[in-house]
């Protein structure tokens, strides 16, 4: 034991002054006490730097018959070949995983697991090696061993989701694992921060309920002030994603709320416009069309013709659309582009629907002259083509071939999308 202390001290030349001692006495001792020498004498070996002496002592001993030292020495000798670069992860944990079952219920079982989780760790099987090094925390107990153990589980469950591994983890493994460790969250900002970045990865495999529960919790029982109105407009967003006009607009009141109790140079212009627009949103999702264009009549900006189109090619108000649609054709240039996308030939062809439902067949001819050009060199200039020119029969007149045309898009993304990039920079 003396010996053993004073190795784990790193007083080398003290220790093997004990050992020799106990070597006068090697043939009268048990074997037990002899598979300890053999031990400790691989372990001073190791720390004066010989190195293959201790490789070789081990080897033998990890093939002995005192099972306590044969898992001691196979963990020694695991750890040191590992260290030394001889043998890959895989293969340490091929050995941990055979040790893992032979000794059982004191702290050498501990520290089998916590190695084993570490190797698990290395090979980012995060939900493996937290469950292992829980087993090992939970034998340690209260002890030195023990608190390391609990130290290194919460900085790697922290590192996961506050870095770019939590991208090469399914969202479904990602919540598993939160709520599977939870009480390993960090507390305070870090912890309300884990959850939002965890909140945007389940935002991006399209699990936008479970995203919301993280984000409505903190909504409601953690945050105040600027991080209450930006996790909640976030929050509102993914409500309006998931289809869920009611649940946004109650989240959305709560939000004004928190933003009236700003100091007063808190309280920006921009804030009211944002949580306007999100609010007319979540009205036409509720087909409430009249409402949310009346919130836009007095904002401009590009997000505000967006969302104004969008409204009202929802709600068939054809004029509107295409005046909407008109303001974002100038917001983007197009008439200046040379060669124009999918997406803005799309939004040409929208306004030229649009025209064509208002009846506004002058418009439609002005469209024609501008544009005809640029659209040709797109996939669709078919439509364009048919829709534009002058009319000769009544084929396209109604409502529902005019849209069988062109696909809808949501003329807001962009807008919706602005908040997880906003989110996912939020370090």
């Amino acid at each position: 034991v003396l010996a053993e202390v004073s190795l784990r001290a790193g007083n080398v030349e003290r220790a093997e002054e004990l050992l020799a001692l106990i070597e006068h006495y090697k043939d009268s001792i048990s074997e037990p006490m002899q598979a300890a020498l053999e031990y400790l004498r691989g372990e001073a070996y190791r720390q004066k730097g010989e190195k293959q002496k201790a490789v070789n002592i081990w080897q033998r001993l990890s093939k002995g018959k005192d099972d306590y030292y044969r898992v001691r020495a196979g963990l020694a000798l695991t750890r040191l070949l590992d260290q030394e670069g001889k043998i890959s992860n895989d293969k340490v944990i091929d050995r941990l995983e055979r040790l893992r079952y032979a000794w059982r219920g004191d702290e050498l079982e501990a520290q089998v697991n916590y190695w084993l989780g570490s190797a698990y760790f290395k090979k980012k099987m995060f939900v493996k090696g937290l469950g292992i090094m829980r087993d090992a925390a939970e034998i340690a107990g209260d002890t030195a061993l023990g608190r390391r153990i609990t130290a290194d589980m919460s900085k790697t469950f922290t590192d996961l989701y506050m870095g770019e591994d939590l991208k090469n983890i399914s969202a479904l493994d990602a919540v598993a694992l939160y709520e599977q460790f939870s009480e390993l969250s960090p507390s305070g900002k870090e912890g309300d921060l884990l959850v939002r970045r965890l909140a945007e990865h389940l935002v991006r495999a399209d699990l936008l309920d479970r995203a919301a529960k993280l984000l409505k919790r903190q909504v409601e029982h953690h945050l105040q002030g600027e991080e209450l109105v930006k996790v909640g407009k976030r929050l509102a967003v993914i409500y309006l994603l998931d289809k869920k006009p009611q649940k946004a607009l109650r989240t959305l009141g709560r939000v004004m709320e928190a933003v009236r109790r700003l100091p007063e140079e808190k309280r920006t212009d921009k804030q009211f416009k944002e949580l306007s627009l999100l609010r007319a949103k979540a009205l036409a999702q509720e087909e409430r069309y009249s409402q949310a264009l009346a919130l836009l009549k007095n904002l401009k900006g590009r997000d505000v013709n967006a969302l104004r189109a969008d409204i009202s090619w929802q709600a068939g108000y054809w004029q509107d659309a295409a005046l909407a649609l008109g303001d974002m054709i100038i917001d983007r240039n197009l008439a200046a582009a040379k060669k124009l996308t999918e997406e803005q030939a799309s939004l040409i062809l929208n306004r030229a629907v649009a025209l064509s439902l208002a009846n506004d067949r002058i418009e439609l001819a002005n469209m024609r002259k501008k544009f005809g050009g640029s659209m040709a060199k797109t996939s669709k200039a078919r439509q364009f083509e048919i829709i534009t020119r002058a009319r000769r029969n009544s084929i396209l007149a109604d409502r529902k071939t005019l849209l069988s045309v062109v696909s809808e898009v949501d003329l807001f993304k962009d807008f919706l999308d602005s908040y997880q990039a906003e989110s996912a920079g939020d370090k």
